[in-house]
């Protein structure tokens, strides 16, 4: 018997779902109801999560056609920084495709910024969030 969360995470709208809380192992299919392999790259599993070191770590996807072509996406990822406080000085992604899009901090020192690509091979941007982002803590960044 299928509970909400169940039928959220099997809506066709739903392109892409990484709970990487709960996704052990070196390569897993992601959860929503397209199933798209991923794959650990030098991130560590840890009984609470994933862990990046923020430099190198990521899991990478294969090319997920589904998320070509969109004219609207919501992006969203926790996100906790690693180094020293106040350090987020150069741009890091938490969570990207290649030429589409880029969800994460650094780009101004310390906040958070949004990046989408346009038809016209342009990136427009969020502009920065008001919250210092490398404080230790956990931010919700959507």
């Amino acid at each position: 018997m299928k509970n909400a969360l169940d039928e959220f995470i099997y809506n066709s709208y739903l392109r892409l779902y990484l709970p990487l809380y709960d996704l052990d192992g070196a390569s897993f299919a992601d959860r929503s109801a397209y199933g798209h392999l991923a794959t650990r790259i030098d991130a560590s599993w840890r009984p609470n999560g994933h862990y990046f070191d923020g430099t190198d770590d990521e899991i990478g996807c294969t090319d997920i056609d589904k998320l070509d072509g969109l004219t609207q996406i919501t992006a969203e990822a926790w996100v906790k920084w690693g180094g020293a406080v106040g350090g987020l000085t150069a741009s890091k992604w938490a969570l990207g495709k290649g030429d589409v899009f880029a969800l994460g901090g650094g780009w101004t020192a310390s906040k958070a910024r949004f990046y989408i690509r346009d038809n016209a091979a342009v990136w427009a941007h969020s502009g920065d969030g008001t919250t210092n982002i490398d404080d230790g803590n956990f931010h919700h960044l959507v």
